[in-house]
């Protein structure tokens, strides 16, 4: 369950970073598998994305707890998107690649609950 909701946040915290203008004029990314979605549906999306990781969150480890995780978790991502996307290191395919490999390790050790 952690895999997942570190993806959302990771996907959701993307979608608000590709949202901005300047972040499409100077990184263009406009060639990536967001030219399909109008900009001004990148942000809601992405808050989306974020209001249901912090529910699982919440969910999973408990309010104050899931509270406090979710923000860490928020903030590493939005370091992560901010570091790596300027210099085009976060691709999607490594991103999937980890999920998987994520997934794997959990459902292999027993931990994933849905």
């Amino acid at each position: 369950m952690i895999s997942i909701i570190l993806s959302l946040v990771l996907a959701g915290s993307y979608l608000i970073y590709c949202s901005s203008k300047k972040m499409k004029a100077v990184h263009n990314a406009g060639d990536t598998f967001l030219k399909a979605i109008p900009v001004e549906y990148l942000k809601p999306i992405g808050m989306i994305i974020l209001l249901i990781s912090a529910t699982l969150t919440m969910k999973e480890q408990g309010v104050e707890a899931g509270a406090f995780a979710f923000i860490v978790y928020l903030m590493g991502s939005f370091s992560l998107v901010n570091l790596l996307l300027p210099y085009k290191e976060l691709k999607w395919f490594h991103l999937l690649a980890l999920f998987m490999v994520a997934i794997g390790i959990e459902l292999l050790s027993g931990n994933l609950k849905l």
